[in-house]
């Protein structure tokens, strides 16, 4: 269980105070006047919280002793995800039992944090990475190319399981050109279907066999495979559909509210310095070509 009950955080304002509490004879209020934007705390649940009576000791810590009027409170542990009837049954308890303390529960109801349940209602609507691999091709032979894929991770994932990848799939390969750096655009060729060959795959690994002759020599190609992680695809469908879902399922919980935490693609921690990574997606692609008037994604 991570906590940090004495982090304060101003709502709309972002600023930060601290405020020791002192020590008086008589009882003195501890509570921010309502002309006061709330004090909010952040609560993350691990094992212990679902052990028997496990969701008290964090809120008679917090309760008794902190200025804290709203509770954050988000899932990391592993094996558990928010659409599951004892987790919800769960939050209802610590929403009851926080009221005694006058404090409100948040609760984070993040689609990543029903990943399972999502893949199981919606398996083809799992978010991909398009992974780019250049080669140069000679004037005879073959040149196989292999891209691995990568376990990604991130602050949602730390204590199960990360967005791990599922399976591979090989979406194009083009042959070029390059002028003073650049490629030249007027030598690109889809050679996909006329000069390659799936030759190993794997839901981390994908090898592409091209077949050379004279008219490659001088030429590069650009292998582009797509892999399936482990979390709802940003462009799904049914994603909107699903978190509605999920908050209308708390709906009843006594809480004061849902919250997210950082939103969006799953995070690159180095800024991909090659530029050989993107999120990408069947529904990102289609999404794209009706913004840009038909333009195709992976061509672009």
């Amino acid at each position: 269980m991570r906590i940090s009950i004495f982090k304060l955080t101003l709502a709309l304002s972002g600023a930060l105070l601290l405020q020791p509490r002192a020590v008086y004879s008589a009882p003195v209020s501890s509570r921010l006047p309502e002309t006061v934007l709330p004090s909010i705390g952040c609560w993350f649940w691990g094992v212990a919280e679902f052990e028997t009576g496990g969701i008290r000791p964090f809120l008679d810590l917090v309760g008794r002793h902190s200025e804290f009027i709203l509770l954050t409170t988000s899932l990391r542990v592993p094996d558990r995800e928010v659409t599951e009837p004892a987790v919800q049954e769960r939050v209802q308890e610590a929403a009851r039992y926080a009221r005694a303390f006058d404090l409100r529960l948040v609760m984070d109801l993040d689609v990543r944090l029903a990943r399972k349940a999502f893949q199981q209602a919606h398996p083809d609507e799992l978010q991909e990475m398009l992974r780019l691999k250049e080669v140069d091709l000679p004037e005879s032979g073959e040149v196989v190319v292999r891209i691995p894929a990568e376990t990604l991770s991130d602050h949602y994932t730390f204590s199960t399981t990360p967005y791990v990848p599922l399976k591979a799939r090989l979406v194009r390969v083009y042959s070029y050109q390059r002028g003073s750096g650049a490629i030249t655009a007027q030598s690109v060729q889809d050679i996909t279907a006329a000069h390659c060959r799936i030759v190993e795959t794997a839901t981390n690994q994908l090898a592409v066999a091209i077949a050379c002759g004279p008219a490659t020599a001088g030429r590069r190609a650009c292998v582009m495979a797509a892999f399936t992680h482990f979390t709802p695809d940003v462009f799904a469908p049914h994603l909107m559909e699903f978190q509605r879902q999920i908050l209308q399922q708390y709906a009843g919980a006594g809480l004061a509210g849902a919250c997210k935490d950082e939103w969006g693609f799953p995070p690159c921690f180095d800024g991909c310095p090659s530029k050989n990574d993107y999120w990408f997606s069947r529904f990102y692609a289609e999404a794209y070509a009706r913004r840009t008037g038909g333009r195709d994604l992976v061509r672009d």
